[in-house]
């Protein structure tokens, strides 16, 4: 069963949902509702350029937001209302991806070009956030656009991420000050873990195909990781020993996906170009296998679409032309989509909350599936 939660004029690029909070970017906008009755609550226009990732930190309640225009802001919650603060980043080109630690004290920023890789924490003696950078050796880290990242679930401390030349690193975020390194005791990779140090890299399938999202598997001490590629591929993938266990494709849905997100210990929810949510799961942490459509709407050869649909394809019409090349070469196979409760255009971003998958599109829909 799906719900129309939100259907905005301009394509929703990312949101997140905790504690009550639903925030989204459109275009250089946040738009701050109260989940629960949909009720707008603030609306933010501090960025110049595209807002590229949302994040909220359920501990503390604060809001992320990264930009194309080489800033991030911090949103504290205060008085029904929320007080901004910028980070120094020092990146000299726009920011991909940015996300919360789970205690909410840094985070992690990735930039699209030069390589950078910041780690972001509120420094109380000049009372600002401030960005310290990780640099990775050119030997270890090949591409120059950063994909997102994914916080080892055991610690606060490790991060592993991608690039646009399909290499995936694990890295260590340790800062003294802030960071215990008892949480590390238990750790697979390594006893040492100083600020910067690099614990795992390889080129996962060895194809050199960017990888658009990785998520670790729940229970397996970070060991394993789903990753998903351009190319449309969904790989399970061994990080400690740099093997590949399980690979497949989705013959119905041949565009890549953009999006992965553990639903329990074994379902993962993946999304992307296809416009579709897909449940998937893991047998014995061995296999991959596709459970269904969260839609369930049959493939067919043509996309019958309202009025109301053209207004939605107009607003995205750059994200169309983007993606012209990757639809001429592949099959043009489409779903007969329903404009209330489908998305008609790319799927952005996706979340779970209270038993249900929350996706966004191009096409401006914020839509709610019921597992």
């Amino acid at each position: 069963m799906a719900k129309l939660l939100l259907k905005l004029k301009q394509p929703i690029r990312s949101f997140c949902i905790k504690n009550d909070i639903l925030a989204v970017a459109q275009d250089n906008i946040l738009l701050i509702y109260k989940y629960s009755t949909l009720s707008l609550i603030q609306t933010i226009k501090n960025h110049d350029k595209t807002i590229t990732s949302i994040d909220i930190n359920e501990t503390t309640g604060n809001i992320l937001t990264t930009s194309e225009d080489r800033t991030c802001l911090v949103l504290t919650p205060s008085n029904n209302t929320y007080t901004i603060a910028q980070v120094a980043t020092r990146f000299l080109k726009s920011i991909n991806f940015g996300k919360w630690n789970k205690s909410g004290t840094k985070f992690i920023i990735t930039s699209s070009d030069m390589a950078q890789l910041g780690v972001c924490y509120y420094d109380s003696s000049i009372n600002w956030w401030i960005s310290k950078h990780i640099s990775i050796p050119d030997t270890q880290l090949h591409g120059n656009s950063l994909k997102k990242c994914s916080w080892d679930p055991e610690n606060d401390i490790l991060i592993t991420f991608a690039d646009n030349l399909g290499n995936l690193l694990t890295v260590s975020t340790f800062l003294k000050h802030l960071d215990n390194k008892d949480a590390l005791k238990t750790s697979i990779y390594d006893q040492k873990f100083p600020f910067g140090k690099v614990l795992t890299s390889w080129y996962p399938n060895n194809n050199l195909i960017p990888i658009n999202d990785v998520a670790y598997v729940p229970n397996t001490k970070s060991q394993l990781l789903v990753l998903i590629q351009i190319d449309g591929s969904i790989t399970l993938f061994d990080n400690l020993n740099g093997n590949t266990i399980a690979r497949i494709y989705n013959k119905d849905f041949k565009k890549p996906f953009n999006v992965v997100k553990f639903i329990t210990d074994t379902e993962f929810i993946i999304a992307g170009y296809n416009n579709f949510a897909l449940l998937y799961s893991l047998e014995n942490n061995q296999q991959i296998k596709f459970i269904k459509s969260l839609n369930d709407i049959p493939q067919q050869n043509a996309v019958n679409k309202t009025e109301d649909d053209e207004e939605q394809f107009t607003s995205g019409i750059q994200a169309l032309k983007m993606f012209k090349n990757m639809d001429s070469r592949g099959i043009n196979q489409t779903v007969n989509a329903d404009s209330t409760n489908s998305h008609v255009m790319t799927i952005t971003d996706l979340t779970v909350d209270s038993g249900n998958v929350i996706t966004s599109g191009l096409d401006g829909k914020l839509i709610s599936y019921s597992l």
